[in-house]
């Protein structure tokens, strides 16, 4: 009987240290809040003369997105993301907000028992909304959106923490407004790109 029950501690043991924190068959929830900061590129066409406009600047946001990401193989997960963003804005602007939502594919370089180093990128639709406060002025559209990231996490047990840093690219081709008279001289597009940082939690539900 004190065999059997050194042989079964023993298993144990040795299956807490070949414990990965991430494998085929997990499913990992998690939900992080952050900044972004991104350099802009609006360029104005007007659709009679075809002369055009490029503009530059910055823009900054917070933002809160969650996701789910499923275990394919060891190594590979993917999952969807959603992110919703409001950018911070002066005086001109009411509110200016926007939301992202995309497929997730992640590579899981580091897989040990109580850390996780993911490399991967995001790919999906992009909505934004301006509220000026002139007039009831509004600028909106939707785009393509994505972003190249890297995330350590640290585990403990199913629960964990991490960081993310990310690298986020955003197309709108075709922005409007809520003024006819100026949709129908001019084609507004915006193009931008930067980096983030988020933190937050993550639990792992299966495996």
């Amino acid at each position: 009987m004190k065999k059997l029950l050194v042989l079964l501690g023993s298993v144990a043991i040795i299956q807490q240290a070949n414990a990965q924190s991430f494998q085929r068959g997990s499913l990992v929830i998690s939900a992080n809040c952050g900044i972004d900061a991104n350099h802009l590129v609006q360029q104005q066409v007007n659709k009679y003369t075809n002369k055009t406009i490029d503009t530059t600047g910055g823009a900054a946001s917070t933002n809160f997105n969650i996701g789910a990401e499923y275990g394919v193989t060891n190594w590979l997960g993917l999952g969807l993301q959603f992110k919703l963003d409001h950018y911070l804005h002066d005086t001109n602007v009411t509110s200016a907000t926007g939301f992202e939502i995309g497929i997730i594919a992640n590579l899981h370089i580091i897989r040990a028992q109580h850390f996780n180093l993911v490399a991967g990128i995001d790919l999906g639709y992009s909505n934004l909304v301006i509220n000026l406060t002139t007039d009831n002025y509004q600028i909106y559209g939707s785009g393509s959106w994505g972003d190249l990231h890297i995330t350590p996490r640290l585990y403990f047990g199913r629960f964990g923490v991490n960081l993310n840093l990310y690298f986020p690219f955003i197309n709108y081709p075709s922005l409007s407004t809520n003024v006819a008279e100026y949709n129908e001289y001019i084609d507004n597009s915006w193009k931008s790109s930067g980096f983030g940082l988020t933190a937050g939690i993550q639990y792992r539900i299966i495996k």
